[in-house]
């Protein structure tokens, strides 16, 4: 199976558009226009919060300029569209942090989350420090580095010790070669009813480099180490090494080769058997991989962990595997930039497959995967549905036939 149709069913944010129902007003929030809205439940409050990017109050990109704000919603039928709470002006959650970024000459023009979860009832967002916009698809980032909610204060404060220089003058923490490889990010936290007794239970963050063309690696760790990367373990392939983000190898969009005039260089530089990687920090991470802003559930329904990211064709790709390491089955479109042009950052609704959700007649509505995708010319985020119904019979066709 090589596609699956998706069908939108209302802007999440923005203010009214043709083309689309708008299901919220968010003018409420100062929210003309945003991008992202990366969901995750809060496990204490039993609500879903999403965290958005670069927000605006006016058009084109102008007024109220926010580099992250946050929303919540406890909408369980998603059937005619994801409705957000109303809570009044939305002010950025995360905040700079000068002293992370590399003495004198550091500079950030925003700061971007990347992934979010809940761990033992503990909210954390991954984030990436913006250096700067580059070419299309491309950009360049300081650090990526974990904030994390404190209840106390009712504030969201970085996590020092989680902070992964993406190059030798990236941030304050010294660079340590294969981290330019984890600027953003993807969590899925292992089901605990798969994790059998005095066994740990695992958090595992699929990262990519800055920018759309990297190949995406893995890493996991404990549930009660996420703020400690010393213990983080990564994937080389065939085993998980402890501590040596250098190790991991490509899990989706592994490249030969680089590309551009200084490919072969780079290549050259990112090799763990060239310096054990340290030039990397100086030349920059390998491209052509083409796996970019991603999303991974486990998904009840399909028994499968199920990821999503955008190509090089910027065509949003769903694939499915029994494990987080794989072996990840063959790419399934499920939304075109010919249809949708501009589309990115395809963003999964934590309870898609679970139970939690129903349809306009109160039953469960456990067949649909649910997740917002950013739209560029519109610059908002539209919740989009795809029926998993028939990946799911293949599956039980392809068991039937092994």
């Amino acid at each position: 199976m090589s596609q699956v149709t998706s069908n939108p069913i209302g802007w999440v944010t923005g203010q009214v558009n043709g083309r689309w129902p708008q299901t919220n007003n968010t003018a409420g929030f100062g929210i003309y226009g945003t991008d992202l809205g990366i969901m995750w439940e809060n496990t204490l409050t039993g609500k879903i919060q999403l965290a958005f990017g670069d927000t605006f109050s006016g058009p084109n990109m102008t007024g109220g300029w926010r580099s992250n704000v946050l929303l919540l919603s406890t909408d369980t039928n998603l059937k005619n569209g994801l409705s957000l709470l109303q809570t009044g002006y939305a002010y950025q959650f995360i905040k700079p942090a000068p002293s992370a970024l590399f003495p004198f000459f550091g500079s950030e023009v925003t700061i971007i989350p990347t992934a979010a979860i809940s761990v033992l009832d503990q909210q954390y967002v991954n984030y990436m420090s913006v250096k700067s916009w580059d070419t299309p698809g491309r950009w360049t980032t300081n650090y990526s580095a974990i904030s994390m909610y404190d209840e106390a204060t009712d504030s969201w404060n970085l996590l020092n010790s989680t902070i992964r220089s993406a190059s030798w003058f990236g941030s304050s923490k010294p660079y340590v070669p294969g981290n330019q490889n984890f600027q953003q990010a993807a969590y899925v936290l292992e089901p605990l009813d798969q994790v059998a007794p005095g066994d740990t239970q695992y958090l595992y963050t699929f990262g990519t480099p800055s920018g759309r063309a990297g190949s995406a690696y893995l890493s996991r760790v404990g549930v009660d180490d996420v703020a400690n990367l010393a213990k983080y373990q990564y994937w080389n392939g065939n085993d998980w090494v402890t501590g040596r983000p250098v190790a991991a190898t490509p899990i989706l969009g592994d490249s030969t080769h680089s590309a551009g005039l200084f490919g072969p260089i780079i290549d050259w530089a990112n090799n763990p058997n060239v310096f054990g990687g340290y030039l990397g920090g100086l030349l920059g991470a390998k491209t052509g991989g083409n796996i970019s802003e991603m999303s991974v559930q486990y998904n009840d329904y399909l028994d499968k962990y199920v990821i999503m990211y955008t190509d090089s064709q910027n065509n949003v790709e769903l694939r499915y595997a029994d494990q987080p390491n794989g072996e990840w089955s063959a790419p399934v479109t499920v939304a075109t930039s010919a249809t949708y042009p501009g589309l990115y950052a395809p963003m999964i609704h934590p309870w898609s497959g679970t139970g939690k959700l129903v349809d306009n007649s109160g039953d469960p509505d456990i067949s649909t995967l649910y997740w917002n995708m950013s739209i560029w010319g519109n610059y908002n985020v539209i919740l989009m549905s795809t029926d998993l119904t028939s990946i799911k019979n293949s599956l039980g066709s392809a068991s039937t036939n092994a």
